[in-house]
């Protein structure tokens, strides 16, 4: 106990010592600034500066000391008093048990498929085998894509016979306000297009294989043809049905219609 009270002093002394030591030398800072004495000002701050930091370091040393000194001060073994001065029992010193905790190295997973492993697609919403859980909007009562030949060929016709793709949906709008259904507003999959505006392309790309409207304009660019107007004055019979069979210009003999389309690609071998 006396060697470590003898320490604690001796640190106090040491920290008071540097402290008079700073004090010195910034009263001597104040008289070279005032007769403008700027180099040895200069060397006075060096000096204060490395003073400070000596004494930080010391104050750093004393307090890791006296935390060493709480870790290792030794445990009362009195006997403990109990309520109103009875003597109780003695306390038992704690034994600490060793560490037998071992860590495992744990391989993570790797993401993909086995080797050998089909991939099969699951239900997300019901956790099983099978395909995607089908879209709510496709519940609520829509128009058809068949409903959208006429009206588009009828706003060709009115301005002219031929629009911009984008001043063509807006017009359509417009007119199709009063028509349309609450299924027709909602937006169609994972995409955020309303179902309206999402069939009335593929609406157009029917209307253009039937030949009602022309596929030799500039792109963005929609136009009804001469059988697209025949159609809108009766002078040509063509149900609505029969435009999803039609492939080109109403008229072609019925063989070349249904003949299968030539494929790319070379010839098999013979």
């Amino acid at each position: 106990m006396t060697t470590e009270k003898g320490i604690e002093t001796t640190f106090a002394q040491h920290l008071g010592d540097l402290t008079k030591l700073v004090l010195q030398h910034r009263t001597e800072l104040n008289k070279q600034l005032e007769h403008k004495e700027f180099e040895k000002a200069k060397v006075t701050i060096d000096s204060i500066q490395s003073i400070l930091e000596i004494l930080t370091r010391l104050r750093t040393i004393e307090i890791d000391w006296k935390r060493l000194q709480s870790l290792t001060a030794p445990v009362s073994s009195d006997i403990v008093k109990g309520p109103k001065g009875k003597r109780g029992r003695q306390a038992k010193p704690v034994a600490l048990e060793p560490l037998t905790e071992t860590v495992e190295l744990v391989e993570p997973k790797k993401r993909g498929r086995k080797p050998g492993q089909k991939n099969v697609k699951t239900d997300k919403r019901k956790g099983k085998r099978g395909r995607k859980p089908r879209n709510e909007s496709s519940s609520l009562p829509h128009l058809s894509q068949k409903e959208y030949y006429r009206p588009i060929l009828e706003t060709l016709h009115e301005n002219g016979g031929q629009l911009e793709s984008n001043r063509c949906r807006d017009l359509l709008r417009n007119r199709l306000t009063h028509v349309l259904q609450p299924g027709d507003f909602a937006p169609v999959g994972d995409t955020k297009i309303e179902r309206w505006a999402y069939l009335i392309p593929w609406a157009k790309l029917k209307l253009v294989k039937a030949g009602l409207m022309r596929d030799d304009v500039p792109r963005k660019i929609w136009a009804i043809s001469d059988h697209g107007k025949d159609w809108l004055t009766g002078k040509l019979e063509l149900t609505i049905s029969n435009i999803d069979k039609l492939h080109g210009v109403p008229g072609v003999p019925e063989s070349d219609a249904n003949a299968e389309p030539k494929r790319r690609g070379r010839k098999p071998k013979k």
